[in-house]
C-alpha cells in the first residue's frame, strides 16, 4: 500500500512537471506578433503563477515576455489595448515580493502597481524605500524619474526631478508650483546671441496653459526669436491671453482663425509671416527648459550638414505623476521640439493638413530627403508637455501611452511610409494648401482645409 501510495506520489509530480514544462514551453515570449498570443502566453504564466508552480521560472518568462515594448504589436492588432492584461499582469505582481516587483517588472508596470496602492499602505512604501536605495546609487533618468512619482513630499519629488535631468545631462532648477501644472523651469539669467528662430504655436482653448507654455520660450536664454501664436478658433479666454503677449512682448505675432483648422494646418498658415533663418515648434501645453534653444541652435549649426535636431521630453498629470512613455521609459523623443533649417521647409514643404501625427510624417520626411544621418538627437530631457485627455497625445482617439498607440495613428504612419518610399528623395514634398492628397488618409484624419 506504501508502495502504491508512493508511486501515485511520484506520478503525480511527474505530472505536473510535464504539465509544467509543456505550458513554458509552448508560452510564446518573443514570438508574440499579436495581441491574442501575448495574451495567451499571459494567461498561462498567471495559471502557473497562481499554482506556484516553479515560481522562479514563471517569473523569468514573464520578464522576458514584457521585456520587449509590445504597444505596436498590440496596435497592429487593430488598435487593440494592453489595458485589458493589465489586471492579469498586476494580479501576478500582487503575488510577489517587492524584490521580485523591482527585478521582474519594467518602470511603466511598476509604476501603475504603486499607483494602485493606498498611499501610506505598507507596500508602496516598502517599495518606495527599496527604489530610493536603488536610485541614490544609479545615474538614470528613468529610475530617478520612478522615485519621483514614489515620493510623498513636493521637495522630495523635486529632488528626484532634478536627478532626471541631470542624468540626461541638463541642470533643471525646477520650482513647486500650484497643482494645476506642478513644476515649471526657473528663468535662467545667460543669454546667447544668434540666427533668428521662429516658433510657432497653435492654441485651442488652452487658457489654462499657454501663457506659461509661451513664456518658456520667450525666457529663453536664446534671445533672438519671434514666435508666432495662432488661436485656433478658440471658445474660451485664450484669445485675450495672446493679445496680452503680443503687447508685453514684441517678439509675439499672433494669428486667429476664423474656424477650427488643427495644429498642422495653423502652423502652415503661420509660416507666411515667418522669417527666421530656423523654424521649430512648441505647444500649447508644454515648459520648454531655458537652454533648450540654445542647445538645439549650438548643436545644429555645429554641423555642416545637419538638416534638423531633434530633443526629448517628459509628459506630467496635473497632480505631478510622470507618465510612462512605454513599458520601459519615461522618456521619449519630443517630435514637436524638431528644429529645421529654412532650406529644409524650401525643399520638403508643409507640414501634413491632418489632425494627428503631423510631427511623426514631417520628421521622417526630412530623414527621407536628407538621409537618416542628417538628423541630431540631443540626450537631454528639455520640455515638459502636460498630459490630458484633452490634448492630442491624450485622447481617447488619438492616444499615445504605454498602454495604448491608437489606431488612427497606426494606419497613417503605414501611408505615410508607403509614399515616402514611392517617391524619390529629391522630390519628396508636401504643398499647402493641398489639392491633391499624395496619399489616402481615414476620414477621423481629415482637417477642413485638407
Amino acid at each position: 500500500m506504501r508502495g502504491s501510495v508512493r508511486r501515485s506520489g511520484v506520478l503525480r509530480r511527474l505530472s505536473e512537471e510535464w504539465t509544467f514544462r509543456t505550458s513554458l514551453a509552448h508560452t510564446p515570449v518573443r514570438k508574440a506578433k499579436t495581441e491574442m498570443e501575448f495574451r495567451e502566453s499571459l494567461l498561462v504564466l498567471r495559471r502557473l503563477f497562481d499554482n506556484d508552480v516553479r515560481r522562479d521560472a514563471v517569473l523569468e518568462r514573464l520578464r522576458r515576455l514584457l521585456g520587449r515594448d509590445i504597444r505596436w504589436v498590440i496596435a497592429h492588432s487593430g488598435g487593440g489595448s494592453l489595458r485589458p492584461m493589465l489586471d492579469d499582469i498586476l494580479a501576478i505582481a500582487n503575488g510577489c515580493s517587492i524584490e521580485e516587483i523591482i527585478a521582474v517588472f519594467p518602470v511603466a508596470l511598476v509604476d501603475e502597481w504603486a499607483f494602485r496602492q493606498p498611499a501610506n499602505g505598507v507596500k508602496r512604501r516598502s517599495l518606495a524605500d527599496a527604489w530610493t536605495r536603488r536610485a541614490e546609487s544609479a545615474n538614470r533618468e528613468d529610475i530617478s524619474l520612478l522615485a519621483a512619482n514614489l515620493s510623498t513630499r513636493a521637495a522630495e519629488r523635486s529632488h528626484w526631478l532634478e536627478h532626471a535631468f541631470a542624468a540626461s545631462g541638463v541642470s533643471a532648477g525646477l520650482d513647486a508650483v500650484e497643482a494645476q501644472i506642478p513644476f515649471e523651469f526657473r528663468t535662467c539669467e545667460k543669454s546667447e546671441s544668434g540666427p533668428l528662430v521662429t516658433v510657432l504655436m497653435s492654441a485651442f482653448n488652452s487658457a489654462s496653459t499657454i501663457r506659461r507654455a509661451a513664456k518658456s520660450i520667450l525666457n529663453q536664454t536664446w534671445r533672438n526669436v519671434e514666435v508666432i501664436i495662432t488661436d485656433d478658433a478658440s471658445t474660451d479666454e485664450t484669445g485675450s491671453l495672446i493679445a496680452a503677449l503680443a503687447q508685453e512682448d514684441e517678439r509675439v505675432k499672433i494669428r486667429r482663425n476664423d474656424r477650427n483648422v488643427g495644429t498642422y494646418i495653423s502652423r502652415n498658415m503661420a509660416l507666411s509671416v515667418s522669417t527666421g533663418q530656423f523654424i521649430t515648434c512648441h505647444d500649447a501645453d508644454d515648459i520648454a527648459h531655458p537652454e533648450k534653444l540654445a542647445l538645439q541652435m549650438q548643436s545644429i549649426m555645429g554641423g555642416e550638414n545637419s538638416a534638423s535636431i531633434i530633443s526629448r521630453w517628459i509628459r506630467m498629470e496635473r497632480g505631478g505623476r510622470v507618465m510612462p512613455t512605454s513599458l520601459t521609459s519615461f522618456v521619449q523623443e519630443d517630435y514637436s521640439s524638431l528644429l529645421i533649417r529654412r532650406e529644409v521647409f524650401d525643399a520638403i514643404g508643409y507640414w501634413d493638413s491632418v489632425r494627428t501625427s503631423g510631427d511623426s510624417e514631417y520628421r521622417e520626411r526630412v530623414k527621407r530627403r536628407f538621409g537618416t544621418q542628417a538628423e541630431k538627437e540631443l540626450s537631454q530631457i528639455l520640455s515638459i508637455g502636460q498630459f490630458s485627455g484633452t490634448t492630442l497625445t491624450g485622447s481617447p482617439e488619438t492616444e499615445v501611452s504605454w498602454l495604448k498607440f491608437a489606431s488612427p495613428r497606426v494606419q497613417y504612419r503605414e501611408a505615410y511610409k508607403a509614399w515616402h518610399k514611392s517617391v524619390p528623395a529629391e522630390e519628396i514634398y508636401m504643398p499647402f494648401p493641398i489639392d491633391r492628397r499624395p496619399f489616402a488618409i481615414t476620414p477621423d484624419q481629415t482637417s477642413e482645409l485638407s
